[in-house]
């Protein structure tokens, strides 16, 4: 199997949204961090706020990786380019533009989205546990999530 790598587009969002929360949600431990709501409505919920996140910060690229044969996405990573990256802008994989309008309408549907998951999640258990995870996290790669000079990634 060969793989292509290509930046994100709004059209990839339902396909993106699909595969990472089917592979999310086969986590016993992750789907314990949501209170009522299927898989179904997990993926609905990130399929509405996707589209914004790709076009909320400048700062950040979202790539797809591409089976070649199929035309399928098999893969999707976000990365965050460090303040510190020396101007580097890296145009390959920047996130699609919209107009003014679309980008208020796509905002509208990242806060209905985000107000949604807010009463959906499990703090009892998501906030204790994400205390330990970044804790970790900052013990293994420090305060500044980074690969190299220039871009930074998330847990």
């Amino acid at each position: 199997m060969s793989f292509e790598i290509q930046p994100v587009q709004f059209s990839d969002v339902p396909q993106i949204s699909r595969l990472s929360f089917t592979a999310m949600y086969s986590n016993k431990h992750w789907r314990l961090y949501w209170i009522n709501m299927t898989l179904a409505e997990l993926i609905d919920y990130n399929t509405q706020r996707l589209p914004f996140a790709l076009i909320k910060d400048n700062d950040q690229r979202f790539q797809k990786a591409i089976d070649t044969k199929t035309g399928a996405i098999v893969g999707y990573i976000r990365w965050q380019l460090l303040s510190g990256a020396g101007g580097i802008t890296w145009p390959e994989a920047m996130s699609p533009e919209t107009s003014p309008e679309r980008r208020k309408q796509l905002e509208a549907n990242y806060q209905a989205a985000a107000k949604a998951r807010a009463t959906s999640i499990n703090h009892e258990m998501y906030d204790p546990i994400g205390d330990i995870c970044q804790k970790a996290f900052s013990e293994v790669i420090g305060d500044e999530p980074y690969i190299g000079n220039y871009l930074g990634y998330g847990y």
